[in-house]
Parts: structure tokens; sequence; C-alpha cells
């Protein structure tokens, strides 16, 4: 898989920008990213669960609220789920506030999804928990690798020349001083490959489960 560094050459040689000051090198890697995020908005409206990942929540007695993940997509939490090696249940979302106060220790564990000004976002715990450890593991939708770094990797495989011709729209743009342009005729060729690869990963009807959204939480 491609890297930050390998992904701007690429771009640098395809369009013989190597010696030229007019595009400088963190331009270009600022277009990679945004076609970074291009890709992953098609990845998600195809195959969320191509992001979809997981992570242990450490409970700590006495501790209510705990931070998400920070690679989380959107707030997007698939499933909580509860194991302490004798009993394993999926933690359910509160759905109104109010149901809280009928929650009591010793009951299931549900949660919600705070956002504060100081804090962001936290995922709050009914009953708090009384007990320490990786009890939890909570299953969410991640975000792509954002290339921060010459050394990230593109996650998205299936992306590269889709976001190599995304880069590359992005200067040709700016030589022509069009920054307004559409996409051309070839970024929207890599679009159609990029679509049809991800469908093909997509399982048939005969095999196909519809996910259980029942648990989905979304925050705007």
């Amino acid at each position: 898989m491609a890297t930050l560094a390998e992904i701007r050459e690429r771009v640098q040689n395809d369009l013989d920008l190597k010696d030229e000051d007019f595009i400088k090198a963190e331009e270009i890697n600022a277009y990679i990213r945004s076609g970074v995020s291009a890709a992953e908005k098609i990845v998600l409206t195809l195959n969320e669960d191509y992001f979809l990942t997981n992570s242990p929540v450490t409970f700590v007695n006495g501790q209510q609220a705990y931070a998400l993940p920070t690679d989380i997509y959107a707030q997007k939490i698939r499933h909580l789920i509860y194991d302490n090696g004798s009993k394993e249940y999926v933690i359910t979302r509160v759905k109104k506030l109010a149901h809280t106060v009928t929650i009591r220790d010793g009951d299931d564990y549900k949660y919600l999804i705070t956002n504060s000004l100081l804090d962001g976002y936290k995922v709050v715990f009914y009953p708090t928990p009384k007990e320490d450890g990786p009890q939890a593991t909570i299953w969410y939708l991640r975000n792509a690798k954002a290339l921060a770094l010459d050394v990230d990797v593109l996650d998205i495989p299936e992306a590269y020349e889709f976001v190599v011709q995304f880069a590359k729209d992005k200067c040709a743009n700016k030589e022509k001083l069009t920054p307004d342009a559409g996409p051309s005729p070839a970024l929207l060729q890599e679009e159609k490959v990029l679509t049809e690869s991800l469908m093909n990963r997509t399982p048939d009807d005969d095999n196909f489960i519809e996910p259980d959204m029942g648990f989905y939480c979304e925050v705007n």
C-alpha cells in the first residue's frame, strides 16, 4: 500500500512538477488528503463495514463517562458489548434521558452519548460501573487514515488511483486558474472503477445479512 510520500511523488511525476515551485509539496499533500476524504465518503456510501473496528472500554470503579475512540467517524457506534468472562450482552442505548432515573446498581448497563464544550463527546454508562478492567468492547466506524506524515499509508488501497487523479485534478485546476472546475473525465472514470471495486466486496443477495441498525447512535 502507498504512503503519502509515494502518492505525492506519483502526482509530481505524472504532472512533471518535480522542479516546479508553483505548486509546493504541502499543497499536493492537502489535495491528497482531500482525495482521501472524498474516497472515504464513497466507501461509506457503498460499504459502511469497510471501516468497522473495535476498541476495549476499560472500566474504572466509580467512573461513569469515557472518551470515545479518537478515530471514530461521526460518533457512529455499531454496538457496545459487555463481557466480564461469565456474562455477555449488548449494552443498549438510553432512548430518553428520563429513563436513566429508573436504572439501579446491579442492572445491565445502558449508555448514552454526551457532548460538552469542556470534554467533547463521551459515552456515559448507567448504572455507574463498580468494577475495573476492560469489561466492554465498542464496535464503531472509524475514519480513514488522515495521511498526516509522509510515512502514513493509504488504508483504502482500492482508492489509490482515485486519490492520485483527485490530486492531479486539483493541481491542474490551480495551474489553469480554475479552482472551481468540476471533476475531469479521468477522475470520473476512477470514481467509477472505485465504486465497482467496492460493490464487488459486498456479499450477494443469497448471503447478505441486513445490518442491525437498532444500536446505532449518531450525534450531529
